[in-house]
């Protein structure tokens, strides 16, 4: 349910990568080592010249779209709720 909840608001604050002036992709992925403190969350881009990560667990719409919305902006990662590098 919430990877369908954010699809939506990618496509609806036309923030989905295929939009014009989108830039975030989204994608299913398996096991994140936080499964019993799932749903879990991982980002992956290129910032300052380096990849950064921010891995989430016990996500929810407000904190995904939130983390969605810093990589779209290329703002600071949120700190709430993270639990890797």
């Amino acid at each position: 349910l919430l990877y369908k909840a954010l699809w939506n608001h990618l496509e609806r604050a036309a923030l989905a990568y295929y939009k014009q002036g989108g830039s975030v992709r989204l994608t299913e992925s398996g096991c994140l080592g936080a499964c019993s403190f799932g749903p879990a969350l991982c980002v992956y881009r290129h910032r300052g010249g380096e990849l950064e990560e921010g891995w989430y667990a016990a996500a929810d719409f407000p904190l995904a779209a939130k983390v969605a919305q810093a990589v779209h902006e290329e703002a600071p990662l949120p700190e709430d709720r993270k639990y890797g590098p």
